[in-house]
């Protein structure tokens, strides 16, 4: 009969993360609040947007719902 030892799980063998990780996080992150500003950005705007095209309430909505 075969015994099998246990062994250490794969996370306690694993090197720590290098400066390439580190960057690659930065870069995610950067991308994740330029996604949430550009989302953001119309609605922050809308009014500024509408007095200066001159549409109504209605043109607007559906020009900010559609996304």
């Amino acid at each position: 009969m075969t015994t099998v030892s246990p062994t250490s799980p794969p996370s306690a063998t694993a090197p720590p993360p290098d400066a390439r990780a580190w960057y690659v996080l930065g870069m995610l992150c950067f991308v994740y609040v330029l996604n949430f500003l550009d989302r953001q950005l119309l609605s922050i705007l809308a009014k500024p947007i509408q007095d200066d095209l001159g549409v109504t309430d209605g043109q607007l909505g559906l020009i900010s719902g559609l996304y």
